[in-house]
């Protein structure tokens, strides 16, 4: 696949993108991957223990989870918020 393949599936297929990521964020943070998890060698090792970087991935990940789940746009999307897309026409 060329990079323009790559970029067509992921726009069409986004929503399954980032429910994947998300729970693969979250069951790395739960069953806490080495990989993702461990600060060794970053920067800021110092600062992000691996108790941080998990509550954060899990955080992240259950973010993802929970907009995908509203189709992808959060209060804009069908009559949720201010922007529900009910026009109001005169009789």
């Amino acid at each position: 696949m060329n990079s323009e393949q790559i970029t067509a599936f992921l726009q069409a297929h986004w929503e399954w993108v980032t429910l994947i990521m998300g729970i693969v964020s979250v069951a790395g943070s739960i069953l806490n991957w080495n990989w993702m998890c461990d600060p060794t060698g970053t920067r800021d090792a110092h600062r992000h223990s691996r108790g941080y970087r998990r509550v954060v991935f899990f955080l992240l990940g259950g973010l993802l989870i929970q907009r995908d789940r509203n189709g992808g746009a959060g209060m804009y999307r069908g009559n949720r918020g201010l922007h529900s897309g009910v026009v109001w026409h005169p009789h």
